[in-house]
C-alpha cells in the first residue's frame, strides 16, 4: 500500500482544497521514501514534495479525506523508478489509476511483464519500460492495451518477442527495443499493426528477421544496426522477387540504419 498512499495523499495534502485538473505525477521511489513532483495547470508554480511517507507509514484507502475516484479521473501520467520490485507493478495500480495515458517504469529490478501487471489500462497510450532488468514479456502482456501508441522496452535483457505480443494493439505506431538480447524477429510480430511508423531493434543479437517491411505503408524509420546479422542483407533479400516497383518505393521512403 505504500505506493498508493504516497501518490494519493500527495495530491490531497498539496491541493489545499483546490480542484484538480489534469494532475501529473513524477515519482522516484526507494524502500523508505518517495521523491515526487506534481504538475497541474491549476497552479501557478510547480509543486515539489520530497522525502514523504516513511516505510512503515500506514493509512487505509477508505480514509474519508481521500477521494480515489478523483485520482482515477485526473491522473494521466505516472513515472515509477528506482524501486526494488522484481515481478509485477505495485499491486492493484490499475484499479486506482484506470485513466492513465502515459506510464513509465524505469531503473527497477523488474524481471518479467505479465498480463496482470497491465490489465484494465485500456486508456494507456504511451508505455515505457526502459532500463530495467526485464527478461520475459509474456505473449498476452499487452492484451488489454487496445489504445497503445508507443512502446519503449529498450535497455533490458529481453531475448524473445512473441508473435502475438501486439495482436490487440492495432494503434501501435512507435516501437523501441534497442539494447536487448533479441535473436530473431518473427514474421507476424506486427501483423495487426498497420499503423506502425518507427521500429528500433538496434543493438540486439538478431541474425534473422522474417518480416516483409513493405507491407507497412506508413513505416518510415527502421533501425537494425549493431546486430549479429547483416542489416543490409535483411533488406536486400527483398530484391530477389519480381516486385521491383515496391522495392524501390520502400527503399526511397524508409529511413534505414544498417551499420555494424
Amino acid at each position: 500500500m505504500k505506493f498508493f498512499l504516497s501518490i494519493i495523499l500527495l495530491i490531497v495534502v498539496s491541493a489545499n482544497g483546490k480542484s484538480l485538473k489534469d494532475a501529473f505525477l513524477l515519482c522516484d521511489f526507494d524502500e523508505s521514501r518517495a521523491n515526487c513532483e506534481i504538475f497541474t495547470d491549476n497552479w501557478n508554480d510547480e509543486v515539489e514534495i520530497k522525502s514523504i511517507f516513511r516505510k512503515n507509514f500506514n493509512t487505509n484507502l477508505t480514509n474519508e479525506s481521500i477521494d480515489p475516484k478523483l485520482l482515477q479521473e485526473k491522473v494521466k501520467f505516472m513515472k515509477i523508478s528506482k524501486t526494488q520490485m522484481t515481478s509485477n507493478l505495485p499491486q492493484n495500480i490499475e484499479n486506482h489509476f484506470k485513466n492513465l495515458e502515459s506510464l513509465r517504469v524505469t531503473q527497477t529490478n523488474l524481471k518479467f511483464i505479465a498480463r496482470k501487471s497491465l490489465k484494465n489500462f485500456t486508456n494507456l497510450r504511451h508505455l515505457s519500460l526502459d532500463s530495467n532488468k526485464i527478461e520475459i514479456i509474456y505473449n498476452d502482456a499487452f492484451h488489454d492495451l487496445t489504445n497503445l501508441i508507443s512502446l519503449f522496452i529498450s535497455n533490458n535483457k529481453i531475448d524473445f518477442l512473441h508473435p502475438q505480443l501486439f495482436v490487440n494493439s492495432p494503434k501501435l505506431r512507435y516501437f523501441w527495443s534497442d539494447y536487448n538480447q533479441i535473436e530473431k524477429v518473427e514474421e507476424n510480430l506486427f501483423k495487426n499493426n498497420k499503423n506502425i511508423e518507427w521500429i528500433n531493434l538496434s543493438r540486439n543479437k538478431i541474425e534473422n528477421i522474417e518480416i516483409d517491411f513493405r507491407k507497412f505503408k506508413k513505416l518510415f524509420y527502421i533501425n537494425l544496426e549493431k546486430n549479429r546479422g547483416s542489416c543490409n542483407l535483411i533488406f536486400d533479400k527483398f530484391q530477389n522477387d519480381n516486385e521491383s516497383a515496391k522495392i524501390e518505393s520502400f527503399q526511397d521512403n524508409v529511413e534505414k540504419f544498417c551499420k555494424k
